[in-house]
């Protein structure tokens, strides 16, 4: 995921991964990193520096399908856009779904959006 916990998670690993010789891609369906949380040039400017840091960027695709392959040690990850990665790993962090029935109810303004 692009959100929170996704981007620390990436930037966490890729620094790790300078020492092992690994990678990060991490796979999100918006445009940009945080695209959910921030404005279009905000999301641009951290989908740079994270990209800076060697995470290799999958915007604008989802994960369709995901196999093991070498007897299980390794995983095929199948993406929306027909990229396929073979990884080691897979951490998902899709995040969560607001719950806006209080704010609905109150009559608070909501983003049609992304519900918050």
């Amino acid at each position: 995921g692009g959100g929170f916990l996704g981007s620390e998670l990436a930037c966490a690993l890729a620094k790790r991964a300078e020492a092992t010789g690994g990678s990060v891609a991490p796979v999100y369906p918006e445009e940009g990193n945080m695209g959910k949380v921030f404005p279009r040039y905000l999301s641009d400017w951290t989908s740079a520096k994270i990209a800076g840091q060697g995470v290799r960027l999958h915007r604008g695709t989802t994960v369709q399908a995901a196999r093991p392959v070498e007897g299980g040690k390794r995983a095929e990850v199948t993406l929306s856009n027909g990229e396929q990665l073979t990884v080691d790993h897979v951490v998902v962090a899709v995040g969560i779904e607001p719950n806006v029935s209080f704010a609905a109810m109150a009559g608070l303004e909501q983003d049609p959006s992304h519900g918050g």
